[in-house]
């Protein structure tokens, strides 16, 4: 019924969480596909020694040694997935354990949707809490409302990353893989095209804890945020009629986002790091 497709790329050593977080969810009807994007880590030996202490689940690992960008070892690992639904779980990602079970059923219950989203959990690089978002209520939400709301959030992404995420496998054929020109906003364009083509339900319960690290794509430039929001405010804002002057004016909120942001995952991986300290 679920495929959980894991890109990897030098995942340790977060990646045995990662795994372990799927092997225990209370829903068993899934299929694990990892995809080793040449890491030079031990990422590889942890994902095959997992699966073969769980021969008795689906896991399969499939190794590359050609390396690719994010974007296009995200849509190989897709392509392995043979299930009914999709989620993308990066390799430094955990699922909380009811995650795939309250998905799955809200989109057998409600099957005019095409994805299911929710609220998620910040934690640091040990797993450590900093806190929890959620964006919306338990609803139905629809492109034409709750995308031109997420479209006009000044760059933050109310969607969520994409392991807060469950799509029905049948829509990539229809709105294409992910678009490997967006580093930032990867995950937030392809739900904007799947949400073109069928609403979401969004289930008010953080379940997924997204993580923050050193590593992470999270500390890259503020000068590539906005760029990328630029881009990406140009490709949707004629589908909601923004005039120019709304859109320069999201342009600028957009760069005190970017710099907001950065400063809030500096200070939370610095206060990680010194109470890290502390404890040893």
């Amino acid at each position: 019924m679920v495929s959980v497709c894991m890109p990897v790329r030098n995942g340790m050593p977060y990646i045995q969480q990662a795994i372990e977080s799927v092997i225990n969810q209370t829903y068993q009807n899934w299929e694990l596909i990892i995809c080793d994007n040449g890491s030079t880590d031990e990422s590889l030996t942890v994902a095959r020694d997992l699966a073969a202490k769980n021969s008795h689940k689906n896991i399969r690992v499939i190794p590359y040694t050609e390396v690719c960008g994010m974007a296009e070892n995200w849509n190989r690992t897709m392509e392995q997935a043979t299930g009914k639904y999709i989620k993308v779980l990066p390799c430094d990602d955990n699922l909380r354990p009811d995650c795939l079970q309250l998905q799955a059923e809200a989109l057998e219950k409600h099957s005019n949707c095409g994805l299911a989203l929710s609220g998620k959990t910040i934690i640091d690089a040990t797993g450590r809490m900093f806190f929890s978002r959620i964006a919306f209520a338990d609803q139905e939400i629809n492109y034409v409302i709750h995308g031109r709301k997420c479209l006009t959030a000044y760059g933050k992404n109310l969607f969520g990353e994409p392991g807060g995420g469950l799509f029905k496998r049948e829509l990539v054929s229809l709105v294409g893989a992910y678009d490997g020109s967006f580093k930032y906003y990867t995950d937030i364009e392809f739900w904007f095209r799947i949400m073109k083509q069928a609403p979401a339900r969004f289930i008010a319960q953080p379940l997924y804890e997204f993580r923050i690290h050193g590593n992470g794509t999270t500390r890259r430039s503020r000068d590539l945020f906005t760029a990328e929001y630029i881009r990406f405010l140009e490709l949707y804002a004629g589908d909601f009629h923004l005039s120019n002057l709304r859109k320069r004016w999201l342009v600028l909120g957009a760069r005190f986002t970017g710099w907001a942001r950065s400063m809030v995952i500096n200070y939370l991986l610095a206060r990680g790091h010194r109470q890290s300290i502390a404890k040893s």
